[in-house]
């Protein structure tokens, strides 16, 4: 059986993960792309950084000629590898209301959730035994987390924080070393720190188990007598492939415009969790943190009202890396550590029903372009209000007039325009992530999320990808 995977990020991790376990199958993938070097092993903070993420903004990390056309929309990821080499690395099982939509569907994603957990490596705050790396809390944060836990309830509670890390670096043996350039942990401030798809994929390519096509760019498909025809443009040359099974994995903006490519749609949304960027201060005395991850995470439901926050206390290298996505980095950054130890952020996502949405559109000459789909807006002013307080009674006072505001799409968490639904309607997907009369394309990244996660949501898109490649095969 011939398979083409389009895209090398998680959804296509999580594919190539199940479909390890079938044999008679040849697998080709392409990603606009070309394979890339490791990074080199240095400390990241003496590189500059484009939105706080924690790859140099030297690197070509986007679509450049994707950013081009949609100039409203959010970044394409071109990086072999995806955006997985670019997200925090964060992790969070969906909200119960999320999960039940999944069971509505017939669909048990704690499952396929805990066997992704099983192949990746997480580090915590020394609370979990099956860390990789164990650290503790600060003095400031184990306070912010006892009075927060203190003040839980039923729709209100608190987490030590979870981060998917690299198991092959090198210096998670020796874990309490520290960098002589930033002072924190050795093995947390290295360009690959956080866990991705590249190393996997790569070996798999070396291996023999992918043939990888680089810079090939899939334009259309078309499905005739079981059979998928591809137009896929392989260094600026049209050639047309065939292939039993394509499975599309390359993120919604790509995803989007391939199938609009492959049929007459014109306009198509996208939903999205918008993200507000929040400093807060703390009356509790903090000690030095030796490492720029989050510390906390925090839930809060209010009637259908979701937030999720990722809590930072702040730290030099913290700063550094947040300067351009909280503003009061800028000036924290001059202080002393003892005045700017007392300083956090907090990444506020709300759920994707009090979001913005996306519009991508595409016009009579077939050029795309997304625009903010102009609504009320529907941010839910009285549930923040009462989340505030929530976390001024923990010791959190937050500093909403120099927030940072990150809509449509900005976030990074948007897609659910192909959503699974029991009962299709125009543009929804099967349990399969199918659209329209496919029978053997299969959207397998976000595009056919059910529901966005309000916190993180790439390992639910592992899962859901591996679910998908598990069902397709069972079939």
């Amino acid at each position: 059986m011939k398979i083409l995977i389009v895209g090398s990020g998680p959804s296509s991790y999580g594919a190539l993960l199940k479909l390890a376990n079938f044999s008679n199958i040849e697998i080709t993938m392409i990603d606009n792309s070309t394979e890339m070097d490791e990074f080199f092993d240095e400390c990241i903070f003496q590189q500059n950084f484009d939105e706080g993420n924690r790859i140099p903004n030297n690197l070509n990390i986007y679509d450049k000629k994707i950013d081009d056309e949609l100039k409203n929309g959010p970044y394409a990821s071109k990086i072999f590898g995806g955006f997985s080499n670019v997200w925090g690395g964060t992790v969070f099982p969906p909200s119960e209301s999320e999960k039940k939509i999944y069971s509505d569907l017939g669909i048990n994603i704690e499952r396929f959730i805990g066997i992704i957990n099983e192949n990746i490596q997480t580090f915590g705050n020394g609370l979990d035994s099956s860390n990789l790396v164990k650290t503790e809390f600060t003095k400031r944060e184990a306070f912010l987390y006892k009075k927060l836990k203190l003040n839980s309830k039923s729709n209100f509670d608190s987490y030590p924080a979870k981060i998917c890390i690299n198991s092959n670096n090198p210096y998670l043996s020796e874990a309490e070393l520290l960098c002589k350039n930033c002072k924190n942990y050795l093995w947390s401030c290295r360009n690959d720190t956080i866990w991705s798809t590249k190393s996997y994929i790569k070996k798999a390519i070396q291996n023999g188990q992918i043939k990888y096509v680089p810079n090939g760019k899939l334009k259309d498909v078309k499905e005739s007598d079981s059979v998928v025809k591809c137009n896929i443009i392989i260094d600026n040359h049209i050639q047309n492939l065939e292939f039993d099974k394509v499975f599309l994995g390359c993120g919604p903006i790509n995803t989007s415009k391939i199938m609009m490519e492959s049929f007459d749609i014109d306009n198509l949304e996208i939903k999205t969790c918008d993200m507000m960027s929040l400093p807060y201060f703390t009356l509790k005395f903090g000690s030095p943190k030796n490492h720029s991850f989050a510390d906390i995470f925090t839930y809060f439901k209010k009637e259908k009202v979701e937030f999720f926050l990722q809590i930072y206390g702040f730290s030099k290298s913290l700063v550094t890396l947040a300067s351009n996505v909280l503003p009061i980095t800028k000036i924290l950054k001059y202080l002393p550590s003892s005045l700017f130890s007392n300083f956090g952020g907090i990444f506020l996502y709300v759920n994707q029903n009090y979001s913005t949405t996306l519009n991508i559109h595409k016009d009579k000459n077939s050029k795309f372009n997304i625009y903010k789909k102009e609504i009320p807006n529907t941010f839910p002013l009285n549930m923040f209000k009462e989340l505030k307080t929530l976390l001024k009674k923990s010791g959190i006072f937050v500093i909403p007039f120099i927030s940072k505001k990150f809509f449509y799409g900005k976030s990074n968490h948007y897609g659910s325009q192909f959503a699974h639904k029991n009962i299709k309607d125009e543009f929804s997907s099967d349990r399969l992530g199918r659209i329209f009369d496919f029978e053997n394309v299969h959207i397998i990244d976000s595009s056919v999320l059910p529901v966005l996660n309000v916190g993180p949501l790439t390992v639910t898109i592992i899962a859901n990808s591996y679910r998908i490649i598990e069902e397709v095969f069972d079939k």
